[in-house]
């Protein structure tokens, strides 16, 4: 067996190929029936060796593959310091090794990295937004509604199959129904009001096109009329549409000249309406956040207090017990759970 593993390790480093070895021939001399506690050190040690062959590494076994990455001279010599110093063998094994060197190879986590080509502008876009979210309660003292819209694409109906959910128990989870009948799926539009922690003016929807969005927000503006409206949202092309320009021109009394899309004026092209739309003149006007940047957004957390409390542990037999779902889920989160985020992060610092 161990002419085999040795054969198999072919593809790996010299240094790793010794470490085998060497590891292999210490490993003769321990019983592989020893309680674990009881097993030496270079038997632990031969099976971190081996492990590098299987498909699926151990935490344990890439945290030393990843010190050896890191250019550690004292690791690279381990060969002939795992047989004589057992101490070093156990300080750089298992949660010892975790603690020491700081590494959890056993987590990982998304990252959303910013985009952007003029990183002043960038930081100044960044800035905006969290001095409006740090004077949202102010602003809605005046009169003026900080809002964070977004929408949530592709919320699917699945029907679990064969009985129900199993509920926790003493000892056992929650268990869910692994098959499931997929009924279809809908569009969640929402304002995430900043400064009060609500939601106001959901749309539940088939689609998300420049029609949807624009009537939306118009939707949105009704539920109060006179005031101020901020909204923050991503860069989608149906948030700087020709339908939302003439939507802002119409409830803001705007009597000038719009010209003609793709050819003059204000609806000219992307950056004519994104300009019109973030006027700081006008009683209702659009913040933008950064390109690849919707980690600003607010309402993405919120989002994600959804996808826990509801959709993830939820069962929808058709698309109306979806939407009804979604929509009675909203009111019970306005009436019991609304609060403001704690939003601590300022703005990229100047470069």
């Amino acid at each position: 067996m161990a002419q085999a593993v040795v054969a198999s390790s072919s593809g790996l480093s010299q240094p790793r190929r010794e470490f085998i070895r060497e590891g292999l021939r210490a490993s003769r001399k321990a019983s592989p029936f020893r309680p674990r506690a009881q097993r030496s050190p270079a038997y632990l040690q031969c099976r971190a060796a081996v492990s590098p062959l299987r498909i699926s590494l151990s935490a344990t076994l890439r945290l030393r593959l990843s010190f050896i990455a890191l250019g550690s001279e004292e690791f690279k010599d381990g060969v002939d310091q795992t047989r004589h110093c057992r101490g070093y063998i156990r300080k750089y094994s298992g949660s010892l090794f975790k603690k020491e060197a700081d590494l959890k190879p056993h987590q990982s986590r998304y990252w959303l990295h910013a985009q952007y080509e003029d990183e002043a502008e960038f930081v100044e876009q960044t800035q905006v937004i969290c001095q409006l979210y740090g004077q949202a309660q102010t602003l809605e003292q005046q009169g003026v509604h900080l809002v964070s819209s977004d929408e949530k694409t592709g919320i699917q109906a699945l029907e679990r199959l064969y009985g129900a959910t199993r509920p926790m128990q003493r000892g056992s989870v929650e268990k869910h129904e692994f098959e499931y009948k997929r009924h279809g799926t809908v569009c969640l539009l929402v304002n995430w009001l900043v400064g009060e922690g609500k939601i106001v003016a959901p749309t539940v929807s088939a689609t998300r096109t420049e029609k949807d969005y624009a009537t939306h927000i118009e939707n949105t503006i009704a539920s109060d009329a006179a005031a101020g409206w901020i909204f923050i949202h991503d860069q989608l092309n149906t948030h700087y549409s020709e339908s939302l320009v003439r939507l802002v021109t119409k409830h803001c009394e705007f009597e000038g000249d719009l010209g003609l899309k793709g050819k003059s004026g204000i609806l000219h092209n992307a950056a004519s309406r994104k300009q019109f739309l973030q006027d700081p003149t006008h009683r209702i006007r659009f913040v933008f956040t950064p390109k690849h940047c919707s980690w600003i957004n607010q309402v993405e957390l919120w989002f994600s207090i959804l996808q826990r409390k509801l959709l993830k542990r939820a069962s929808f037999a058709c698309l109306d017990e979806l939407k009804d779902k979604l929509l009675a889920f909203i009111d019970f989160f306005n009436e019991y759970l609304a609060k403001p985020f704690q939003w601590q992060y300022k703005g990229k610092q100047n470069p």
